[in-house]
């Protein structure tokens, strides 16, 4: 994937499960670790993740939207990276979703 180009993304049924269940705990944060990121992330980016934080949001429109914000301890600069991968979640056609993920990698 291209440095600082979106990816558009579909999640399979087995992705679906994960997501809701993290959408679960409603609006606001919540810290994950390494082993809950959802397998939806490109794999290329959940290797390198420590952990991530999930922002869950209603009032973006009738939908809502994920965010899942990975964490990657950066030891040579002394800094941690933050990798953000939105999520659009779907009810009007039942509960479904669909991400982008800009990413930084190369």
């Amino acid at each position: 994937m291209p440095k600082n180009q979106p990816k558009y993304l579909i999640a399979s049924s087995t992705q679906i499960v994960e997501l809701a269940d993290l959408a679960v705990s409603g609006n606001g944060f919540s810290h994950i670790n390494a082993s809950e990121i959802p397998s939806i992330i490109p794999p290329e980016l959940r290797s390198k993740w420590d952990s991530a934080v999930v922002v869950i949001s209603d009032s973006t429109g009738a939908d809502g939207a994920m965010a899942v914000v990975g964490h990657r301890i950066d030891t040579n600069a002394g800094m941690m990276d933050h990798d953000p991968f939105i999520l659009r979640r779907h009810y009007t056609v039942g509960m479904s979703f669909s991400a982008v993920t800009i990413s930084t990698y190369q």
